[in-house]
């Protein structure tokens, strides 16, 4: 049914080689096709074109939740207190 074995038709750098391999040295990092800006133009020119395609290159920072925080903090005292309780329980 799904077949990710790489075909010797398809073009090298594609979904099915990338995903054998894990990582391809030949694809740049910073895009599948794609070179480093070279120039401030370059640069301002691909902002330009991701902003007419409604992108927004820039998107505000996401404020931290206390969830994380809070579950981490309870999952450690629910280890403690289990570590505590068996401690006592095997010194009885």
């Amino acid at each position: 049914m799904f077949d990710y074995a790489p075909h010797s038709h398809e073009p090298h750098g594609t979904f099915n080689d990338d995903y054998i391999s894990g990582w391809d040295p030949t694809v740049e990092p910073w895009g599948r096709g794609m070179k480093e800006p070279e120039t401030i133009e370059e640069e301002l020119a691909i902002i330009a074109e991701a902003l007419n395609a409604g992108i927004d290159p820039f998107p505000p920072k996401k404020e931290p939740s206390g969830l994380i925080r809070l579950g981490l903090g309870w999952f450690m005292i629910i280890i403690m207190v289990s570590w505590v309780s068996q401690l006592l329980y095997r010194s009885i």
